[in-house]
């Protein structure tokens, strides 16, 4: 099991990734997702009144639901890399409608000890940089 304190703007919030065999130990009221968390630049378990959430955030939000429960690491490179949406994809290119780009992609691999960096899309490239986390 996974625990994340999320900061959002100065207030957190607990959430924790689980497994299906791991659910019966959460308890009532308490924040999680099955295996993976998506994240998209706006409050989602805090209620304040915020200014609205950005449209490239709810239609990012939107299409990473669209994918379904990640399960594998080229599953998550697909939706990292997906530029589906023309107007605000979750792959941004400098083009992009409101000028914001997807700078890099990190993908950290904590059995292998491993952090790849990805300056273009991963779902159809290598990686540009790998770096061995045990020897950092």
């Amino acid at each position: 099991m996974h625990f994340w304190i999320i900061l959002e703007g100065n207030l957190y919030s607990k959430h924790f990734i689980i497994n299906e065999e791991q659910k019966d130990s959460i308890e009532s009221g308490e924040s999680y997702s099955l295996n993976y968390y998506e994240h998209f630049n706006h409050y989602v378990r805090i209620q304040l009144d915020e200014q609205s959430p950005l449209q490239s955030s709810k239609d990012r939000e939107l299409r990473g639901q669209q994918f379904g429960e990640i399960r594998t690491v080229n599953e998550a490179k697909q939706l990292l890399g997906d530029d589906e949406n023309k107007d605000y994809p979750i792959y941004r290119k400098q083009d992009s409608v409101d000028g914001v780009a997807t700078l890099c992609t990190a993908h950290f691999d904590l059995l292998a000890a491993k952090l790849y960096v990805y300056k273009n899309n991963l779902k159809s490239s290598l990686p540009t940089i790998e770096f061995d986390l045990n020897s950092l």
